[in-house]
Protein backbone atom coordinates (compact mmCIF):
# COMPACT_ATOMS: atom_id res chain seq x y z
CA UNK A 1 0.00 0.00 0.00
CA UNK A 2 1.40 3.26 -0.77
CA UNK A 3 2.99 5.87 1.56
CA UNK A 4 1.69 8.61 0.10
CA UNK A 5 -1.53 10.60 1.24
CA UNK A 6 -3.30 14.03 1.30
CA UNK A 7 -4.58 16.16 4.04
CA UNK A 8 -7.09 19.12 3.53
CA UNK A 9 -6.63 20.88 7.49
CA UNK A 10 -9.67 23.20 7.11
CA UNK A 11 -10.97 25.62 9.68
CA UNK A 12 -14.61 23.85 10.02
CA UNK A 13 -13.33 20.55 9.16
CA UNK A 14 -10.42 18.52 8.29
CA UNK A 15 -10.00 15.19 5.83
CA UNK A 16 -7.47 12.72 4.47
CA UNK A 17 -6.97 10.54 1.23
CA UNK A 18 -4.90 8.06 0.66
CA UNK A 19 -3.92 5.86 -2.55
CA UNK A 20 -5.77 2.21 -3.29
CA UNK A 21 -4.33 0.78 -6.20
CA UNK A 22 -3.98 4.04 -7.48
CA UNK A 23 -7.24 5.50 -6.55
CA UNK A 24 -7.95 8.43 -4.34
CA UNK A 25 -9.85 7.13 -1.45
CA UNK A 26 -11.10 9.15 1.36
CA UNK A 27 -10.52 7.89 5.19
CA UNK A 28 -13.41 7.76 6.99
CA UNK A 29 -14.59 9.46 10.28
CA UNK A 30 -17.68 8.34 12.18
CA UNK A 31 -19.35 7.95 8.60
CA UNK A 32 -18.23 10.83 7.71
CA UNK A 33 -15.81 11.94 4.90
CA UNK A 34 -14.61 13.88 6.72
CA UNK A 35 -14.23 14.88 10.76
CA UNK A 36 -14.66 18.43 12.65
CA UNK A 37 -11.20 20.29 13.47
CA UNK A 38 -11.68 20.13 17.42
CA UNK A 39 -9.93 18.28 20.04
CA UNK A 40 -11.76 17.82 23.41
CA UNK A 41 -9.18 18.04 26.74
CA UNK A 42 -11.18 15.50 29.03
CA UNK A 43 -10.37 16.56 32.98
CA UNK A 44 -11.80 13.54 34.48
CA UNK A 45 -11.01 10.59 32.11
CA UNK A 46 -7.40 12.53 31.48
CA UNK A 47 -7.82 11.78 27.69
CA UNK A 48 -8.27 13.57 24.32
CA UNK A 49 -11.21 13.28 21.94
CA UNK A 50 -11.18 14.67 18.23
CA UNK A 51 -13.99 15.90 15.55
CA UNK A 52 -17.94 14.32 16.41
CA UNK A 53 -17.12 12.99 19.73
CA UNK A 54 -14.97 15.65 20.79
CA UNK A 55 -17.99 18.07 20.74
CA UNK A 56 -20.38 15.55 21.82
CA UNK A 57 -18.39 14.95 25.23
CA UNK A 58 -18.16 18.93 25.42
CA UNK A 59 -21.72 19.17 24.98
CA UNK A 60 -23.01 16.13 27.22
CA UNK A 61 -21.17 18.26 30.47
CA UNK A 62 -17.76 16.56 30.34
CA UNK A 63 -15.55 18.25 32.60
CA UNK A 64 -12.84 19.68 30.62
CA UNK A 65 -11.34 21.86 27.48
CA UNK A 66 -12.34 21.61 24.02
CA UNK A 67 -10.77 23.87 21.26
CA UNK A 68 -12.28 24.47 17.88
CA UNK A 69 -10.33 25.68 14.63
CA UNK A 70 -6.92 25.93 15.65
CA UNK A 71 -5.98 26.87 12.13
CA UNK A 72 -7.34 30.33 12.92
CA UNK A 73 -4.06 30.47 14.62
CA UNK A 74 -2.01 30.50 11.49
CA UNK A 75 -1.13 33.41 9.92
CA UNK A 76 -1.20 35.31 13.26
CA UNK A 77 0.85 35.93 16.21
CA UNK A 78 -1.61 33.47 17.91
CA UNK A 79 0.39 30.87 16.39
CA UNK A 80 3.00 31.59 19.04
CA UNK A 81 0.74 31.76 21.84
CA UNK A 82 -0.05 29.12 24.64
CA UNK A 83 -3.55 28.85 26.09
CA UNK A 84 -4.18 27.01 29.45
CA UNK A 85 -5.40 23.11 29.39
CA UNK A 86 -6.34 22.08 33.27
CA UNK A 87 -2.33 22.39 34.79
CA UNK A 88 -0.57 22.37 31.13
CA UNK A 89 0.19 25.34 29.14
CA UNK A 90 -0.33 24.07 25.07
CA UNK A 91 0.94 26.20 22.15
CA UNK A 92 -1.24 26.30 19.24
CA UNK A 93 0.67 24.30 17.31
CA UNK A 94 0.88 21.68 19.58
CA UNK A 95 -3.23 21.54 19.52
CA UNK A 96 -2.70 21.71 15.17
CA UNK A 97 0.19 18.90 15.87
CA UNK A 98 -2.29 16.57 17.86
CA UNK A 99 -5.36 16.97 15.24
CA UNK A 100 -2.79 16.08 12.32
CA UNK A 101 -1.87 13.15 14.29
CA UNK A 102 -5.02 11.61 14.80
CA UNK A 103 -5.89 12.40 10.98
CA UNK A 104 -2.77 10.67 10.17
CA UNK A 105 -3.13 7.65 12.34
CA UNK A 106 -6.97 6.74 11.43
CA UNK A 107 -5.83 7.12 8.12
CA UNK A 108 -3.16 4.92 8.28
CA UNK A 109 -5.58 2.34 10.59
CA UNK A 110 -8.17 2.36 7.50
CA UNK A 111 -4.95 1.98 4.50
CA UNK A 112 -2.91 0.00 6.62
CA UNK A 113 0.07 1.35 5.15
CA UNK A 114 2.53 4.19 7.16
CA UNK A 115 2.45 7.49 5.64
CA UNK A 116 5.29 9.60 5.54
CA UNK A 117 4.46 11.73 1.90
CA UNK A 118 2.16 13.96 1.95
CA UNK A 119 0.65 16.96 0.02
CA UNK A 120 -1.01 19.63 2.45
CA UNK A 121 -4.01 21.95 1.31
CA UNK A 122 -2.86 25.56 1.98
CA UNK A 123 -5.23 28.54 1.61
CA UNK A 124 -4.26 31.25 -0.72
CA UNK A 125 -3.06 33.48 2.08
CA UNK A 126 -2.91 32.47 5.49
CA UNK A 127 -2.99 36.02 6.04
CA UNK A 128 -4.38 39.04 3.43
CA UNK A 129 -2.87 41.72 3.94
CA UNK A 130 1.00 40.39 5.28
CA UNK A 131 3.50 38.15 3.37
CA UNK A 132 5.93 37.56 6.25
CA UNK A 133 2.86 35.99 8.60
CA UNK A 134 1.78 34.22 5.41
CA UNK A 135 5.20 32.67 5.02
CA UNK A 136 5.28 32.48 8.44
CA UNK A 137 1.80 30.00 8.83
CA UNK A 138 3.40 27.86 6.07
CA UNK A 139 6.78 27.36 7.58
CA UNK A 140 5.02 26.14 11.10
CA UNK A 141 2.27 24.09 9.39
CA UNK A 142 5.75 22.10 7.61
CA UNK A 143 7.49 21.82 10.86
CA UNK A 144 4.25 20.39 12.40
CA UNK A 145 4.07 18.02 9.70
CA UNK A 146 7.29 16.87 10.51
CA UNK A 147 7.09 16.37 14.14
CA UNK A 148 3.77 14.11 13.09
CA UNK A 149 5.67 11.72 11.12
CA UNK A 150 6.01 12.77 7.53
CA UNK A 151 9.27 13.12 5.76
CA UNK A 152 8.26 14.07 2.43
CA UNK A 153 6.55 17.35 2.51
CA UNK A 154 4.65 19.63 -0.01
CA UNK A 155 1.98 21.88 -0.39
CA UNK A 156 -0.64 22.85 -2.62
CA UNK A 157 -3.02 25.65 -3.08
CA UNK A 158 -6.70 24.18 -2.19
CA UNK A 159 -8.58 25.51 -5.30
CA UNK A 160 -6.10 23.92 -7.66
CA UNK A 161 -6.79 20.60 -5.17
CA UNK A 162 -10.55 21.02 -6.11
CA UNK A 163 -9.95 21.34 -9.75
CA UNK A 164 -7.38 18.47 -9.84
CA UNK A 165 -10.45 16.34 -8.26
CA UNK A 166 -13.28 18.16 -10.80
CA UNK A 167 -10.91 17.90 -13.86
CA UNK A 168 -11.79 14.03 -14.40
CA UNK A 169 -15.26 14.96 -15.07
CA UNK A 170 -14.41 17.10 -18.17
CA UNK A 171 -14.52 15.48 -21.83
CA UNK A 172 -13.29 18.92 -23.56
CA UNK A 173 -11.04 21.44 -22.80
CA UNK A 174 -12.78 24.40 -20.89
CA UNK A 175 -12.09 27.09 -18.39
CA UNK A 176 -13.40 27.19 -15.30
CA UNK A 177 -13.37 28.97 -11.83
CA UNK A 178 -12.76 26.78 -8.64
CA UNK A 179 -14.39 28.35 -5.84
CA UNK A 180 -13.29 26.53 -2.33
CA UNK A 181 -15.01 28.19 0.47
CA UNK A 182 -14.39 26.82 3.92
CA UNK A 183 -14.32 28.08 7.82
CA UNK A 184 -11.66 30.33 6.97
CA UNK A 185 -10.93 31.31 4.14
CA UNK A 186 -12.54 31.38 0.95
CA UNK A 187 -10.11 30.67 -2.23
CA UNK A 188 -10.37 30.71 -6.21
CA UNK A 189 -8.82 29.75 -8.93
CA UNK A 190 -9.37 30.17 -12.77
CA UNK A 191 -7.69 26.77 -14.59
CA UNK A 192 -8.26 25.25 -17.99
CA UNK A 193 -9.11 22.01 -17.43
CA UNK A 194 -8.20 18.96 -19.97
CA UNK A 195 -10.16 15.39 -20.50
CA UNK A 196 -6.54 13.77 -20.19
CA UNK A 197 -4.99 15.90 -17.76
CA UNK A 198 -2.10 13.06 -17.27
CA UNK A 199 -0.53 13.12 -20.80
CA UNK A 200 -0.05 17.04 -20.01
CA UNK A 201 3.26 17.07 -17.42
CA UNK A 202 3.44 20.40 -15.60
CA UNK A 203 0.15 22.24 -15.21
CA UNK A 204 2.09 25.34 -14.37
CA UNK A 205 0.67 26.78 -17.77
CA UNK A 206 -2.92 25.93 -17.16
CA UNK A 207 -3.30 27.84 -13.46
CA UNK A 208 -4.88 31.28 -15.09
CA UNK A 209 -4.62 33.01 -11.53
CA UNK A 210 -5.31 32.33 -8.08
CA UNK A 211 -6.65 34.72 -5.37
CA UNK A 212 -8.03 34.33 -2.29
CA UNK A 213 -9.46 36.54 0.92
CA UNK A 214 -9.79 35.28 4.73
CA UNK A 215 -13.57 35.14 4.93
CA UNK A 216 -15.74 32.44 4.97
CA UNK A 217 -17.94 30.20 7.45
CA UNK A 218 -16.46 31.35 10.68
CA UNK A 219 -16.55 34.80 9.27
CA UNK A 220 -20.17 34.52 8.34
CA UNK A 221 -21.03 33.03 11.62
CA UNK A 222 -19.36 35.64 14.06
CA UNK A 223 -21.44 38.48 12.16
CA UNK A 224 -24.63 36.19 12.25
CA UNK A 225 -24.46 36.11 15.60
CA UNK A 226 -23.56 39.55 16.56
CA UNK A 227 -26.61 40.49 14.91
CA UNK A 228 -28.77 37.67 15.80
CA UNK A 229 -27.88 36.67 18.38
CA UNK A 230 -25.89 38.73 20.67
CA UNK A 231 -28.71 41.18 21.54
CA UNK A 232 -30.33 38.08 23.28
CA UNK A 233 -27.52 38.45 25.97
CA UNK A 234 -27.26 42.22 26.21
CA UNK A 235 -25.81 43.75 23.16
CA UNK A 236 -26.70 46.60 21.81
CA UNK A 237 -27.97 47.61 25.99
CA UNK A 238 -27.17 49.70 28.19
CA UNK A 239 -26.36 50.49 31.99
CA UNK A 240 -26.32 52.68 34.60
CA UNK A 241 -22.59 53.87 35.85
CA UNK A 242 -22.16 54.91 39.56
CA UNK A 243 -22.32 58.81 38.60
CA UNK A 244 -25.54 57.86 37.02
CA UNK A 245 -25.48 58.03 33.39
CA UNK A 246 -26.42 55.25 30.87
CA UNK A 247 -23.69 53.79 29.01
CA UNK A 248 -23.54 51.49 26.56
CA UNK A 249 -22.46 47.78 27.88
CA UNK A 250 -18.75 46.52 26.43
CA UNK A 251 -19.11 45.20 23.29
CA UNK A 252 -15.44 43.22 23.13
CA UNK A 253 -17.17 40.01 25.19
CA UNK A 254 -19.93 39.94 22.58
CA UNK A 255 -17.53 39.84 19.79
CA UNK A 256 -14.70 37.39 21.71
CA UNK A 257 -18.32 35.00 22.48
CA UNK A 258 -19.08 35.11 18.50
CA UNK A 259 -15.81 34.25 17.55
CA UNK A 260 -14.95 30.55 17.39
CA UNK A 261 -11.37 30.63 18.32
CA UNK A 262 -11.68 33.37 21.41
CA UNK A 263 -14.91 31.88 23.21
CA UNK A 264 -12.54 30.62 25.97
CA UNK A 265 -10.63 33.45 26.59
CA UNK A 266 -14.04 35.16 28.16
CA UNK A 267 -14.66 33.10 30.63
CA UNK A 268 -12.79 35.06 33.46
CA UNK A 269 -13.14 36.47 36.59
CA UNK A 270 -13.41 39.55 35.26
CA UNK A 271 -16.25 39.71 32.33
CA UNK A 272 -18.78 37.46 35.67
CA UNK A 273 -17.70 40.38 37.75
CA UNK A 274 -18.42 43.18 35.25
CA UNK A 275 -21.58 40.99 34.05
CA UNK A 276 -22.60 40.95 37.77
CA UNK A 277 -22.01 44.09 38.00
CA UNK A 278 -23.92 45.51 35.03
CA UNK A 279 -26.83 43.62 35.71
CA UNK A 280 -27.74 45.31 38.92
CA UNK A 281 -28.86 48.75 36.83
CA UNK A 282 -29.30 47.66 33.16
CA UNK A 283 -31.88 48.43 30.60
CA UNK A 284 -31.67 44.64 29.18
CA UNK A 285 -32.27 42.41 32.34
CA UNK A 286 -33.16 39.62 31.27
CA UNK A 287 -30.40 39.34 28.47
CA UNK A 288 -28.12 40.04 30.93
CA UNK A 289 -29.08 37.33 33.19
CA UNK A 290 -28.49 35.10 29.95
CA UNK A 291 -25.12 36.36 29.52
CA UNK A 292 -24.34 35.57 33.14
CA UNK A 293 -25.31 32.15 32.65
CA UNK A 294 -23.24 31.91 29.40
CA UNK A 295 -20.10 32.63 31.40
CA UNK A 296 -20.83 30.91 34.55
CA UNK A 297 -21.10 27.76 32.79
CA UNK A 298 -19.02 27.82 29.78
CA UNK A 299 -21.67 27.56 27.19
CA UNK A 300 -20.17 30.05 24.46
CA UNK A 301 -19.57 27.21 22.04
CA UNK A 302 -22.82 25.81 22.65
CA UNK A 303 -24.24 28.92 21.36
CA UNK A 304 -21.40 28.95 18.48
CA UNK A 305 -23.29 25.65 17.33
CA UNK A 306 -26.37 26.85 17.59
CA UNK A 307 -25.62 29.78 15.11
CA UNK A 308 -23.51 27.60 12.55
CA UNK A 309 -26.70 25.06 12.65
CA UNK A 310 -28.92 28.22 11.95
CA UNK A 311 -27.00 29.22 9.26
CA UNK A 312 -27.22 25.36 7.56
CA UNK A 313 -30.87 25.93 7.97
CA UNK A 314 -31.44 29.19 6.23
CA UNK A 315 -29.40 27.62 3.38
CA UNK A 316 -32.27 25.67 2.82
CA UNK A 317 -34.91 26.94 4.22
CA UNK A 318 -36.12 30.69 4.29
CA UNK A 319 -37.04 30.59 7.88
CA UNK A 320 -35.25 28.75 10.93
CA UNK A 321 -35.59 29.16 14.78
CA UNK A 322 -32.83 28.94 17.35
CA UNK A 323 -34.55 27.28 20.69
CA UNK A 324 -32.03 26.38 23.69
CA UNK A 325 -33.42 24.75 26.73
CA UNK A 326 -30.12 24.67 28.27
CA UNK A 327 -29.52 28.74 28.60
CA UNK A 328 -31.37 30.28 31.59
CA UNK A 329 -33.81 32.12 31.26
CA UNK A 330 -34.84 30.33 28.27
CA UNK A 331 -33.45 31.18 24.55
CA UNK A 332 -36.30 31.61 21.45
CA UNK A 333 -35.53 33.39 18.36
CA UNK A 334 -37.18 33.13 15.04
CA UNK A 335 -34.62 34.08 12.21
CA UNK A 336 -35.54 34.44 8.21
CA UNK A 337 -33.16 33.65 5.36
CA UNK A 338 -33.30 37.39 4.86
CA UNK A 339 -32.14 38.65 7.86
CA UNK A 340 -28.68 36.05 7.50
CA UNK A 341 -27.84 37.65 4.13
CA UNK A 342 -28.22 41.02 6.31
CA UNK A 343 -25.67 40.06 8.42
CA UNK A 344 -23.39 38.88 6.08
CA UNK A 345 -23.94 41.35 2.60
CA UNK A 346 -20.51 43.21 3.53
CA UNK A 347 -18.44 39.93 3.48
CA UNK A 348 -20.15 38.76 0.51
CA UNK A 349 -19.50 41.44 -1.48
CA UNK A 350 -15.77 41.67 -0.55
CA UNK A 351 -15.60 37.98 -1.59
CA UNK A 352 -17.51 39.12 -5.11
CA UNK A 353 -14.73 41.80 -5.33
CA UNK A 354 -11.63 39.13 -4.94
CA UNK A 355 -13.60 36.72 -7.41
CA UNK A 356 -13.54 39.52 -10.04
CA UNK A 357 -10.27 40.38 -9.21
CA UNK A 358 -8.97 36.66 -9.70
CA UNK A 359 -10.57 36.62 -13.24
CA UNK A 360 -9.41 39.85 -14.22
CA UNK A 361 -5.76 38.54 -13.01
CA UNK A 362 -6.03 35.79 -15.67
CA UNK A 363 -6.47 37.92 -18.42
CA UNK A 364 -10.25 37.05 -19.14
CA UNK A 365 -13.02 37.80 -19.12
CA UNK A 366 -16.16 36.75 -17.08
CA UNK A 367 -17.64 35.31 -20.57
CA UNK A 368 -14.51 32.72 -20.82
CA UNK A 369 -15.65 31.06 -18.15
CA UNK A 370 -17.09 27.90 -18.84
CA UNK A 371 -17.87 26.33 -15.41
CA UNK A 372 -18.03 27.09 -11.88
CA UNK A 373 -17.07 24.48 -9.73
CA UNK A 374 -17.83 25.15 -5.78
CA UNK A 375 -16.55 23.02 -2.54
CA UNK A 376 -16.66 23.88 1.03
CA UNK A 377 -19.60 24.54 3.45
CA UNK A 378 -20.18 27.77 2.97
CA UNK A 379 -20.51 27.28 -0.94
CA UNK A 380 -23.86 26.23 -0.11
CA UNK A 381 -24.83 29.77 1.18
CA UNK A 382 -27.57 31.12 -1.38
CA UNK A 383 -26.62 34.56 -1.33
CA UNK A 384 -22.48 33.75 -2.00
CA UNK A 385 -23.63 31.50 -5.11
CA UNK A 386 -26.25 34.45 -6.16
CA UNK A 387 -23.29 36.57 -5.80
CA UNK A 388 -20.71 34.89 -8.04
CA UNK A 389 -23.47 33.91 -10.48
CA UNK A 390 -23.95 37.27 -11.11
CA UNK A 391 -20.22 37.93 -11.89
CA UNK A 392 -20.15 34.88 -14.61
CA UNK A 393 -24.03 34.73 -15.58
CA UNK A 394 -23.18 32.21 -18.20
CA UNK A 395 -21.42 29.42 -16.35
CA UNK A 396 -22.51 26.02 -15.70
CA UNK A 397 -22.72 25.32 -12.04
CA UNK A 398 -20.91 22.21 -10.80
CA UNK A 399 -21.71 21.08 -7.71
CA UNK A 400 -18.58 18.97 -5.96
CA UNK A 401 -18.13 17.13 -2.72
CA UNK A 402 -18.43 20.06 -0.56
CA UNK A 403 -16.34 18.04 2.03
CA UNK A 404 -13.86 15.69 -0.05
CA UNK A 405 -13.27 17.24 -3.24
CA UNK A 406 -9.85 19.26 -2.33
CA UNK A 407 -8.58 15.89 -0.01
CA UNK A 408 -9.33 13.86 -3.10
CA UNK A 409 -7.63 16.64 -5.38
CA UNK A 410 -4.63 16.54 -2.97
CA UNK A 411 -3.99 12.75 -2.97
CA UNK A 412 -4.26 12.46 -6.97
CA UNK A 413 -1.30 15.21 -6.69
CA UNK A 414 0.40 13.38 -4.10
CA UNK A 415 0.56 10.41 -6.59
CA UNK A 416 2.09 12.24 -9.23
CA UNK A 417 4.59 14.55 -7.36
CA UNK A 418 6.25 11.54 -5.51
CA UNK A 419 7.18 9.24 -7.63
Amino acid sequence: MSEKCGIDFGTSNSSIGYLKEDRPVITIFDGETYIPSSIFFDYIQADTSYGKQAIDRYIDGNEGRIIWSPKNALGTFLINETTQVKNKRYSFQNIIQLILSNLKKTCETQSESYKSQVVCGRPVFFNDNDKQLDQIAEDALREILKKVGFKDIEFEYEPIAAAVGFERQVVREQIALIVDMGGGTSDFSVIRLHPYPHEKGSRKDDILSIGGVHIAGTDFDKQFSLNSLMPELGLGGKYKSMEGKWLSLPISIYHDLASWHKINFVYTHANLSSTQQNLRNSDVLEQLERLLYVLKFQYGHYLAKLVEKAKIDLSADEITEIVSQEITPQLEKIIMRGEFNEAIQDQVEEIGKTVSSTIMNSGLGSESIDAVFMTGGSSMIPLVREKISSIVPEAKLIEGDKFGSVAMGLTTIANERFK
